[in-house]
């Protein structure tokens, strides 16, 4: 389980941190959430979807998919590597996130200290300068995640107003593992003869939220269920073989 503590001077001035180079740590997981800001990139490298908010009846989040089964994501392969040509925002801020202290009245950086990227006299950037001020490095992941809240704040509008226009819909879909066949449930899209038939008005009102391009995008993200397939042809060789899988071109 992820340890976030809050940082502090006399808790991480003498230490260092440094990115993480392996994502084992997500080996479990088929889905990440996904931004509006990353719509462009991540459809021409990753299946996206919406799935039922557990947090919000009736609302949806979107996300990237990762893997067709609970439980693996077929984007790291061997000894941690990502495969994938998009790696999502919500790995890239790692170990790092925003927590609240003082009952919620207070935004803080908090590092994930379990995740054993920070220690004493271990190679790189410092928490502190010798100002005691927040070294630049650790400025910019601050604002990094500042700008990604606000992303996902935006992201959570625009959904809103895609289902509340119905442009949702149930996926049913079925994707080739090997030589199986298996449904992947639980995953929504565009619904785009809804779209098609939205009056000019409704048009406007997604052109304000920023949700055209994602309109737009999602269905052709899922062309990208053919890289998902090459990754977990590769997993099966590399475990049958004992060997590692090239990353994805």
């Amino acid at each position: 389980m992820p340890n976030f503590q809050p940082i502090q001077n006399d808790r991480h001035a003498k230490l260092r941190w440094k990115r993480t180079a392996s994502f084992s740590f997500a080996a479990g997981e088929a889905l990440a959430p996904i931004t509006l800001d990353e719509v462009p990139r991540a459809a021409l490298a990753m299946p996206l979807a919406f799935v039922a908010d557990a947090d919000d009846a009736g609302a949806y989040q979107l996300v990237a998919v990762q893997g067709v089964q609970p439980g693996r994501n077929l984007c790291v392969g061997a000894d941690g590597v990502w495969q994938a040509d998009y790696l999502p925002a919500a790995y890239r801020s790692l170990p790092f996130r925003l927590g609240r202290v003082d009952d919620g009245k207070r935004v803080v950086l908090c590092i994930d200290e379990d995740m054993g990227l920070a220690a004493d006299g271990e190679p790189g950037e410092p928490f502190f300068g010798a100002d005691g001020k927040p070294g630049s490095e650790l400025s910019q992941v601050w604002d990094f995640l500042n700008r990604l809240a606000r992303d996902r704040e935006a992201t959570r509008e625009a959904c809103a107003v895609l289902t509340r226009l119905g442009l949702i819909q149930s996926w049913a879909l079925k994707f080739q593992d090997g030589e199986r066949e298996q449904a992947v449930n639980g995953l929504f899209r565009i619904d785009h003869a809804a779209f098609e038939a939205l009056p000019a008005e409704a048009l406007a009102e997604l052109r304000q939220a920023g949700a055209l391009p994602l309109v737009y995008l999602q269905p052709m993200s899922a062309q990208n269920f053919g890289r998902l397939a090459r990754y977990a042809r590769q997993g099966a060789a590399a475990r049958t073989n004992g060997s590692t899988p090239p990353d994805a071109q």
